[in-house]
């Protein structure tokens, strides 16, 4: 028990699940949470995070690297990613150029994100912000500052 709630441990519930079953398990998940249960869910699905949870924690290499409300989260990873269409062909260019955090494919053109203190220019535009800009930009800080401590 953690401060006299009994305590639910999920590992990613709705891996695997239809649309249909993912929505029950989070009405049931959530309906949990209400009363004196404490649940934790450890996934990498964003949208179960975001439909879920009051607070969140992000984990690298067995540490805590972040954590909080997830909208607090995103808001305060507003102005340091940015996002810019690019043909696949110029994506190690600018992988060596930029600190890119993700990749994606739509409609056969590759998004790629960034991060950034300022805007890049180039053609990057402030990126929407959600929680995988808050989960890839905290791991690649996490990566960075272990970098540098270990040079």
């Amino acid at each position: 028990m953690i401060c006299g709630k009994d305590l639910l441990v999920f590992d990613e519930p709705t891996s695997g699940l239809d649309p249909a079953q993912r929505i029950e398990l989070r009405k049931l998940l959530k309906e949990l949470s209400q009363g004196d249960i404490t649940v934790i869910l450890s996934t990498h699905i964003v949208e179960d995070v975001a439909d879920l949870c009051p607070r969140m924690a992000v984990l690298a290499g067995g540490v805590i690297r972040l954590e909080g409300a997830p909208t607090d989260l995103i808001e305060a990873t507003r102005g340091t990613v940015f996002s810019k269409v690019i043909p696949r062909s110029e994506l190690a260019d600018h992988q060596a150029r930029y600190e890119v955090i993700s990749t994606r494919l739509f409609a056969g053109s590759t998004i790629i994100n960034v991060l950034a203190d300022s805007d890049p220019g180039d053609g990057f535009e402030a990126a929407e912000g959600g929680l995988e800009d808050v989960y890839f930009s905290t791991l690649t800080r996490s990566r960075r500052d272990s970098a540098r401590a270990a040079a």
